[in-house]
């Protein structure tokens, strides 16, 4: 029997990650979740109001006191996508898996030996099936001096693009910067992507835009290399609507997000987006929250939910529950990926 990945159909983005290494090696890990989780409705009083909060019958109050190693195992397979050949295609980052009418795509950031080096790519590959992929492409062309990172997938007007924003590599020698961040649309009939234009320009999105309730597209991002307070960390975009190049940028109402954020939509039609903030070992996520289809949110407010500075992702699923993945354990960095459940969004009752 062919084995299709079933479970990921319809899912915006899955986790994958970089193993360190001599090379890079692009790997999605697929699984059901056939595992009963464990569930709970006790309250951690410490807990903000209003806010995210993982609160799990068995588990400490205290997130420091949990044996991360514990958890129940989900069952899955692990799927090698691209393997880098050291000295030239090692470091491999930034990858995202997204599912459009008949297959899988992914798209990954590529450089020789380290991120935002000279001549990093994006490069993709495609799946019929999430377990057997095409062999890797570029995306972008490859630059001296700049780099490419991977940002994501955008459907717009019931077409597939790819995105990547473009910037300086580290220790450019170029004496002027621009961050712009570039579509690519997908021919079915040639099975490639090519060349589209720019989205946005000193703004690179963490993932691809997507849509809310008044018809707009909504994506979180990070400045360009010139930008200042308080425009300096992670910002939001919202537009796309009358073309694929008008946004509305604006700055979240705090400095201290500034990296990897996601967002969904509540049941109640609010939206929440879930950061994390702090050094290790008191990292933390933290949520905000937009009654206004993101045009505004609010302040962040503080959980109880630990982070290991990685990146991090929740989505809605079909079935109408939250799901939050991301690396919990704060003594072994980025060890393990864990996978948290709630009803609602907000209170993780499972994980």
């Amino acid at each position: 029997m062919k084995k299709t990945a079933s479970a990921l159909r319809g899912y915006h983005q899955a986790l994958a990650w970089y193993a360190a290494g001599k090379t890079g090696i692009v790997c999605f890990f697929l699984c059901l979740c056939l595992q009963k989780p464990a569930t709970a409705q006790q309250a951690d009083k410490t807990s903000a109001a209003g806010g995210i909060s993982l609160q799990v019958t068995g588990l400490p109050s205290n997130p420091r006191e949990i044996f991360w190693e514990r958890l129940p195992l989900l069952k899955g397979d692990r799927i090698t996508v691209f393997e880098g050949e050291e000295n030239k295609t090692a470091f491999n980052h930034h990858a995202s898996i997204f599912y459009y009418k008949d297959r899988f795509f992914t798209s990954w950031s590529n450089g020789d030996k380290d991120e935002d080096f000279s001549r990093q790519r994006v490069m993709y590959a495609t799946s019929t099936d999430g377990y057997t992929w095409s062999k890797a492409t570029n995306l972008t062309d490859i630059l001296d001096e700049k780099a490419y990172t991977s940002s994501g997938f955008w459907v717009r007007d019931g077409q597939l693009f790819a995105l990547a924003s473009l910037e300086n590599s580290r220790a450019s020698k170029l004496s002027t910067d621009e961050k712009l961040m570039k579509a690519y649309r997908w021919n079915a009939d040639s099975s490639a992507f090519g060349y589209s234009g720019i989205v946005v320009k000193d703004f690179s999105a963490v993932e691809g835009p997507r849509q809310v309730a008044d018809g707009s597209w909504l994506m979180f991002g990070k400045p360009g290399p010139d930008a200042v307070a308080p425009h300096r960390t992670i910002l939001y975009a919202k537009g796309g609507i009358n073309s694929m190049d008008s946004w509305t940028v604006r700055a979240l109402p705090n400095d201290d997000i500034e990296h990897d954020i996601f967002w969904y939509t509540l049941s109640d039609g609010n939206l929440l987006s879930v950061e994390a903030t702090g050094e290790i070992p008191h990292r933390q996520l933290v949520s905000m929250f937009s009654n206004d289809k993101g045009n505004s949110w609010s302040k962040p407010v503080q959980s109880n939910f630990p982070d290991a500075d990685s990146r991090l992702y929740g989505l809605k699923l079909s079935n109408g529950r939250y799901v939050l993945l991301n690396n919990p354990n704060l003594s072994r960095f980025r060890i393990p990926l864990s996978i948290a459940f709630s009803s609602h969004g907000k209170k993780f009752h499972g994980i």
